[in-house]
């Protein structure tokens, strides 16, 4: 026991000794990329707070600065601090504060003369609420990002690497505004030339800090190693398909076949008397059935086995006990998220690939490597929608909302999708937008959000029509003095209240999962055929119905049963571009299913047509 006791006693004298240590800032300065770091040396009883502190410098600053960095850092390893501000006079860039019982961010911003905003910029996690003891980064305001400042105006010194656009974003103003303020640098920016910088009214505004360690990495999506190791699965490029053969496919779709006595038939005024429930998925079925007869004249043999869900959970359970399901090739359907799940926990256990055709619900896809879910989520279609922003240089991101819980949650969304999107660049350090309650002095102060010589990108995050019939309204007498681009939802073409001509000139988009264009030569051919078999106009479910139907049966004959490790962007076949789909199925994780990325991006052109917009 002795023996123990003096082993420990020495080793907590070690810590104390390690904990102990000072950090010395390294003397040894290399410029690299035109950026100066400072090369740190570590030595026993060194940690990466420690030396975080001693630098003046954030961890995530240190991570950007050494590539493949590890936070178990060890003796002798040297690492990159890169020299991000100069301290003068021995004053602190930072000060390092530990929180204390009952203190809020407003009384510290108190404290130290700063603002919440600018404690906030360096500690991300605190607008989240803060923990006993935790240690936050506060900025010397008369250092840190700006040089000083009074009543109205930040003074800042240029840096290297720094554009109009970066400075603008970092502290959130119109590029216009410091132009005016600095006529200088129309002509150029210098390093060290001083900028007189507006301030921001951070009632509306928040600086969201960028995380370059959020671009792409091919490790992301990494597939099951263990899969192809199972018994009779069939690695990709090696399955060859047999004319002989059929596949299985089970169709399950709320038909309410019992309800709908009068299949086919129309009331003496031209009215269809199919149950209204049922309407949609007979129209997808028939869509179906085309895409079936298209692939008889490939050579592609299909048997398909129709089930009735009734959108009953216990039909759905019943259908899943026919022993003939287990030899499936493809399940399609159910459609309801309730029964999806129930359906695709009977998918994984016999490894039948199922197609999800309406949820938009990817928790289903969870743990589960057999699902595919052709809809995108509403977090899906908000990423296509930050990708496609962060392409755009020169804009004002503005949220407009009524305060909801929905809205907010939305909201959020937006920001997480619109950082990691943002992040790709690696010249902006923060983006800022723009969040107005418009029931909060929001109707004063509608113009006020909108900046002058930027691209407004107006996001109203709700299906609320009145509300956003009153938005753009308000927004379509202020597009001749601003420039706007509105973005909603596909819902609002549905809108009786909203003018066409309003939308155009905002130049409205939204992320759709769906285009119909009906100038395209397949839609017309399809329609042709259409009419033929049914003498009757194709609905939307109906075009939906065929290109799943299409797409999938063809990945069953490219690749065989267990096609979904085979599929890649790269390959030609199956075709995914549909007649109303782009396909484009990610896995969402390293065990889980896939979700179809693809969506289309649209807007109303000229002519009031909606049209794929462009960059």
């Amino acid at each position: 026991m002795k023996k123990y006791l003096v082993i420990f006693l020495v080793l907590l004298a070690t810590l104390n000794l390690s904990a102990q240590v000072k950090i010395e800032k390294s003397n040894v300065v290399k410029e690299i990329d035109g950026v100066k770091y400072y090369i740190h040396t570590v030595k026993a009883g060194h940690t990466l707070y420690s030396i975080c502190k001693a630098y003046d410098v954030s961890q995530i600053d240190i991570h950007k600065a050494n590539k493949n960095f590890s936070t178990n850092i060890s003796v002798g390893q040297k690492i990159n601090i890169p020299v991000l501000f100069a301290g003068q006079n021995g004053e602190p860039v930072f000060y390092w504060h530990k929180v204390a019982e009952h203190q809020t961010l407003y009384s510290i911003s108190k404290k130290y003369k700063v603002s919440i905003e600018d404690i906030i910029q360096h500690n991300p996690n605190a607008k989240y609420g803060l923990v006993l003891g935790q240690i936050l980064k506060i900025p010397n305001i008369k250092k840190g990002s700006f040089d000083f400042q009074d009543s109205n105006y930040l003074y800042y010194t240029v840096e290297q690497g720094n554009t109009l656009f970066s400075i603008s974003q970092r502290f959130g103003v119109d590029i216009n505004q410091i132009k005016l303020l600095n006529p200088s640098c129309k002509k150029g920016l210098k390093v060290g030339m001083q900028l007189k910088i507006p301030k921001v009214n951070y009632t509306v505004s928040e600086r969201l800090p960028l995380f370059h360690e959020y671009l792409p990495n091919s490790n992301d999506l990494v597939y099951d190693p263990n899969y192809f190791e199972q018994l009779g699965v069939t690695p990709c490029n090696s399955f060859t398909y047999n004319k002989s053969n059929s596949f299985n496919v089970v169709l399950m779709l709320p038909l309410y076949l019992k309800k709908n006595s009068t299949l086919g038939l129309v009331s003496k005024d031209g009215k269809s008397l199919l149950y209204k429930n049922s309407e949609i998925f007979l129209e997808m079925y028939q869509g179906m059935l085309l895409a079936l007869h298209q692939l008889k004249t490939q050579g592609i043999s299909v048997k398909l086995t129709v089930y009735d869900t009734e959108n009953s959970t216990a039909k759905v359970k019943e259908i899943l006990k026919k022993p003939t399901l287990i030899s499936a090739d493809l399940i399609i359907g159910p459609v309801y998220s309730h029964n999806v799940a129930i359906a695709a926990t009977f998918a994984r256990k016999h490894k039948i690939n199922l197609i999800s055709p309406l949820s938009q619900n990817n928790t289903i896809l969870k743990n589960n490597p057999f699902v595919f879910q052709v809809m995108p989520s509403k977090e899906m279609r908000v990423k296509k929608t930050s990708d496609f922003l962060s392409k755009l240089y020169d804009t004002s991101i503005v949220f407009i909302h009524n305060g909801t819980v929905e809205e907010q949650k939305l909201i959020n969304v937006y920001k997480k999708k619109l950082v990691k999107s943002y992040s790709t660049h690696p010249d902006l350090s923060y983006l800022t937008i723009k969040n107005l309650d418009y029931n909060l002095g929001g109707k004063a102060n509608l113009e006020g959000v909108l900046s002058l010589g930027l691209k407004n990108v107006v996001i109203l995050p709700t299906n609320n029509e009145v509300f956003v019939t009153t938005i753009i309204n308000k927004l379509y007498l202020l597009s001749d003095k601003y420039e706007i681009q509105l973005w909603g939802v596909p819902s609002w073409d549905n809108f009786k209240s909203t003018n066409i001509s309003h939308l155009h000139n905002l130049s409205f988009h939204y992320a759709s999962p769906v285009y119909l264009n009906y100038e395209n030569w397949r839609v017309k051919s399809f329609i042709k055929k259409y009419r033929q078999a049914y003498n009757t106009e194709p609905a939307l479910y109906s075009y939906e119905g065929y290109d799943i139907m299409y797409y999938f049966v063809g990945a069953l004959k490219q690749y065989g049963k267990h096609f979904q490790f085979c599929l890649s962007p790269y390959d030609k076949y199956p075709n995914k571009s549909g007649i109303v789909f782009d396909f484009d199925f990610i896995r969402t994780g390293t065990h889980n299913g896939f979700e179809n990325n693809g969506t289309h991006i649209l807007q109303y052109n000229k002519y009031f047509k909606l049209i794929k917009s462009t960059y």
